[in-house]
């Protein structure tokens, strides 16, 4: 419809308005995945800032148990990540 409307004022689709916006459609999902990996990789360095701020907000009342940690960011992670979250944070110096 969107290739129709661009073509004309006319309401018609026609085979080459469907050739036109199925290309439209290939070109934009050959970028997908680079998309979703962009969002994913902010989201999780979001997440890590705010825990990495939640654990110096806690060390200044003595150790941090690990227990405060994962419930701290299974709001932030899905859960399935938490412990490779805390792992590379870990790794990184964090």
């Amino acid at each position: 419809m969107v290739s129709a409307l661009d073509r004309s004022d006319l309401l018609l689709l026609t085979k080459d308005d469907f050739n036109r916006a199925m290309n439209w459609m290939t070109e934009a999902e050959a970028f997908m995945p680079d998309i979703f990996k962009a969002g994913a990789g902010n989201a999780d360095a979001k997440a890590m800032e705010e825990i990495y701020h939640y654990v110096l907000t806690l060390q200044s009342k003595g150790p941090v148990i690990e227990r405060k940690i994962i419930n701290f960011a299974k709001d932030r992670v899905p859960l399935h990540s938490i412990e490779r979250v805390i792992h590379i944070m870990t790794m990184a110096g964090c």
